[in-house]
């Protein structure tokens, strides 16, 4: 970009011509620039894979009856820049089905040779943490379709496929789950144009 201050400028430089790289458009042009517009990033979001609730007692096992401590973050909350902030989500399901991987490499808990991409893979998730199929050939997914969007996964009130597709600030909303998926929000401040950072994130839980 090529600032322009009107106030300091001594002569007319012209505008800028998209078709000639950014050059300045000819004395004669019939057209002026009205204003500029700056666009800044206010809010941006992560979402994670899903991830089991393990017994640390029993490898490879999860917890039936599951109870969630909230997210502890580094740095914490009150360390970051003035006028920011970081949000944290969660979500759970009480039981995510096993698919073929994609390469026959990647493994579960018990190192059986088939798992669901939504629990390794965060390229199979949407723009809202939603999980699909391997598309077949090229192109985005699809930002959302409940009717194809979290297969293989039973959420909490037993439905298949996520259908309140809700997250909640509340880890305790989630407690019983089996696995959870964890949304972060980092909220900038745009008059300072500085950002929350997160080094680190853990989540506990018990039974």
């Amino acid at each position: 970009s090529i600032p322009i201050e009107p106030d300091s400028a001594t002569s007319a430089s012209g505008g800028f011509d998209p078709s000639l790289g950014g050059a300045a458009t000819h004395g004669l042009d019939n057209a002026f620039y009205m204003g500029a517009l700056e666009f800044v990033v206010r809010t941006s979001r992560s979402c994670s894979i899903w991830f089991p609730a393990n017994d640390p007692s029993q490898p490879g096992g999860t917890l039936a009856n599951t109870v969630f401590r909230p997210a502890v973050m580094e740095p914490r909350l009150e360390e970051q820049p003035d006028g920011t902030r970081i949000h944290v989500h969660y979500r759970g399901a009480s039981s995510i089905g096993l698919h073929p991987s994609a390469d026959g490499n990647l493994v579960d808990d018990t190192n059986t040779p088939f798992v669901h991409m939504a629990r390794v893979d965060a390229s199979s998730l949407d723009l809202y943490g939603d999980h699909y199929r391997p598309r077949l050939g090229p192109g985005p997914w699809p930002l959302h379709n409940s009717g194809l969007s979290n297969q293989g996964i039973v959420g909490l009130d037993g439905g298949s496929g996520l259908p309140n597709e809700q997250w909640t600030d509340d880890i305790a909303e989630i407690n019983g789950a089996r696995f959870y998926q964890v949304r972060v929000s980092f909220v900038s401040n745009i008059s300072t144009a500085q950002s929350p950072r997160l080094s680190a994130l853990a989540v506990a839980w018990g039974q």
